[in-house]
């Protein structure tokens, strides 16, 4: 079902008269290929990136809500749909939209579209659960990031602290020390480099981030924001969007589940409360993350983390394409999330000013 929203009218006047009488062509065209087949649902997307791109900045929302009464995540599911599928001749396929939809995610591996056309094909009928399946198989063959490539490097005027081995598999935690310590990448040479050589490498370096400190937000890439604090600490709340497709909630027991501020226009929310902590099993725990996200989010929404589950998780939700605000009060477990994040070699920074 689309998502709707109070409809107001659209203003053509403020068009001059060959965009005005295009768009409304194309208005007039969608309207008449509501009906819900395969071929339909891609015809409309194509229909939509036109529009998109003839209209004027700031004016695509406006006929949209004003003409269908849509949201733009609705009319992007068409849109990626005409995006992937739209050499693809669906006529004598039995494939359910929500399927086509889900398949044409950006979260989806291309491979688990080429599967399910070529399933189709032969005759099968891919519902959604087939697409489901289709997705997590490609998903889960696809290697996980590298994230034990930082070194146990210590400052020698810096005694060593005990070493601590929290089970984080398949990201094992580091203790990161407040220096800066450079991380040189060398890639194995069949002879010894020349100095203009070593000095070309020497460019590519991983930066460990000084330790993160109480009240303190970092931007983790374009879209990821982590505040080493608490999730009711003003600093915080006052960041959020007013708008947010999802809340996690992780707490060591049902009894630490608490009700805290949300913001007003909250779709859903998921708590979750385990007694293991840094001894849960990571693999089931962005498993079950992962699922929540695909029922209850879609490319660009944002979602809100009340603590840190999960040192890699930051990375599980660039891939699944959302927007995340996080409030960690661990200055460690906070740590340990930005340099899970930096051995990919993405860019983390400590922010001088809230996102």
């Amino acid at each position: 079902m689309p998502d709707l929203i109070a409809p107001r009218s659209f203003d053509y006047s403020s068009l001059d008269s060959k965009t005005a009488q295009f768009v409304q062509q194309q208005t007039s065209e969608i309207k008449g290929l509501f009906k819900q087949t395969v071929e339909n649902i891609i015809a409309i997307g194509q229909r939509f990136i036109e529009v998109k791109e003839q209209l004027p900045h700031g004016q695509w929302l406006d006929w949209l809500v004003a003409e269908f009464s849509w949201t733009d995540r609705t009319a992007r599911n068409y849109m990626q749909v005409a995006e992937q599928f739209k050499l693809e001749n669906f006529s004598d396929f039995d494939i359910a939209a929500s399927a086509l939809y889900l398949l044409a995610a950006p979260s989806t591996p291309e491979e688990a579209r080429e599967e399910a056309i070529t399933r189709a094909q032969a005759g099968e009928r891919i519902t959604v659960a087939a697409a489901r399946d289709l997705r997590d198989k490609y998903i889960s063959q696809k290697p996980e990031p590298e994230l034990d490539l930082l070194p146990d490097l210590e400052p020698e005027h810096v005694p060593p602290e005990p070493e601590v081995k929290p089970r984080l598999e398949p990201y094992p935690q580091r203790s990161v020390q407040p220096s800066v310590q450079t991380i040189v990448r060398l890639e194995p040479k069949e002879a010894i480099p020349s100095k203009r050589q070593r000095a070309k490498e020497e460019k590519s370096v991983v930066v460990v981030p000084k330790q993160a400190f109480p009240r303190t937000w970092w931007k983790l890439g374009e879209s990821q924001f982590l505040y080493c604090g608490k999730t009711t600490a003003a600093e915080f709340q006052k960041r959020l969007p007013p708008k947010v497709a999802l809340i996690l909630q992780f707490t060591s027991s049902a009894s630490e589940i608490r009700t805290v501020p949300f913001p007003t226009d909250t779709s859903s929310a998921l708590c979750y409360a385990s007694p293991y902590g840094d001894n849960r099993d990571f693999r089931v725990l962005r498993e079950l993350i992962q699922n929540a996200l695909d029922l209850e989010t879609e490319g660009g929404d944002t979602i809100v983390m009340l603590s840190l589950p999960d040192p890699a998780i930051f990375i599980l939700l660039q891939q699944m394409d959302v927007r995340s605000f996080c409030a960690e009060p661990d200055p460690k477990r906070c740590d340990a999330a930005i340099s899970a994040w930096i051995t990919t070699r993405q860019k983390a920074e400590k922010m001088r000013s809230q996102p």
